[in-house]
């Protein structure tokens, strides 16, 4: 049978012949310090057999560094929830591995698979999920108090996590009372209330009109920056490359600033020049290798940093070449000049 399959955006990955995960607990930060937090090898998920063999999930190997965000695109009906479940442990995989925090967890028990869940991982699903008796409030709570929370604890997270999400006079309402979109952001605060390792999100802004889905990406992005870990499954573009957009501009500008480093006709040997120039060239060349590092690892506020310092060390060379006055440079932002 022929199917789309689900794409995936982030750090991705082919086995090679040592390829061992470690072992280790799984808390609250990743407890393999070298490895991936989310790892899969080889993972796949068949259903049926024979004629109406269904291959959902077809030998996936990705890694989700702590505090990534990895989106998983594709059409309806791709596989790409299939692969949601299976890295949350809701289900098993045919063949291949799943990994957390340095913990292989695809082989564990319903008990251990099922505290696992409660504690690492968040999920947030595209139909809700929410307790029709329970309010918005009391949805929130259940999982910290599931965790052995307290209620006083339980009630306090839950009231701040309504309020990020713009929900805070709504915590008393039940579902039924709420619209679509406000019962995505219950359950989207429902699945950071025990600060989980990892949140999966299955379509966390179908149902959110253009201003709930910014509130709700940029909740996403402030978590990202604190080190949360996050796994999105999306048919809609415009949601998985905004990242990207912003990934492949930092891009060029990184591959124009080595170009414009390389036609530099500055000689570092040269006896006539200064030291402080010397500093500067070095900067340049330092920040561009450390932009192109910090790239690779996709910190982005790490590249507009190097960019900034490479900038401005190229401003200085740049005014001490033509004899102007450089003691006190205004400092150049990392789209200015030529990278513009």
């Amino acid at each position: 049978m022929t199917r789309d399959v689900p794409r995936v955006r982030g750090r991705s990955r082919r086995r090679g012949a040592d390829d061992s995960p470690g072992a280790g607990p799984v808390g609250r930060h990743p407890g393999d310090a070298d490895g991936p937090l989310l790892r899969a090898v080889g993972l796949s998920r068949v259903y049926g057999e024979d004629e109406s063999l269904v291959r959902a999930v077809d030998g996936v190997d990705l890694d989700v560094p702590a505090g990534q965000t990895l989106a998983v695109t594709g059409p309806s009906g791709c596989g790409k929830s299939t692969l949601l479940q299976l890295l949350g442990g809701l289900d098993r995989p045919s063949d291949g591995e799943v990994w957390l925090g340095g913990q292989r967890i695809d082989h564990l028990g319903e008990r251990a698979l099922a505290r696992l869940r409660r504690r690492g991982v968040g999920f947030v699903f595209q139909d809700f999920h929410l307790m029709d008796e329970l309010t918005a409030a009391e949805n929130v709570e259940l999982p910290a108090l599931l965790t052995g929370a307290s209620p006083r604890t339980a009630r306090h997270c839950a009231a701040e996590l309504l309020d990020r999400v713009g929900l805070a006079d709504r915590a008393r309402h039940l579902p039924s009372e709420l619209s679509g979109g406000q019962r995505q952001r219950v359950a989207i605060a429902r699945a950071l209330v025990n600060e989980p390792l990892v949140v999966l999100a299955d379509e966390p802004t179908g149902n959110l009109d253009s201003a709930a889905t910014h509130d709700v990406l940029r909740l996403f992005g402030e978590l990202r920056a604190a080190g949360q870990t996050l796994v999105v499954v999306t048919h809609d573009e415009r949601v998985a490359s905004k990242r990207d957009r912003r990934i492949a501009e930092l891009a060029e500008v990184v591959t124009e600033l080595g170009e414009e480093i390389a036609q530099l006709t500055f000689d570092p040997a040269a006896p006539e020049v200064r030291p402080e120039s010397l500093t500067d060239y070095r900067r340049a060349l330092d920040s561009y290798g450390n932009a192109r590092d910090a790239l690779d690892g996709r910190d982005l506020e790490r590249v507009r940093q190097e960019l900034t310092y490479a900038r401005n060390a190229l401003v200085r060379l740049d005014a001490r070449a033509h004899g102007l006055p450089v003691a006190n440079p205004a400092w150049a932002d990392w789209r200015s000049g030529p990278l513009r």
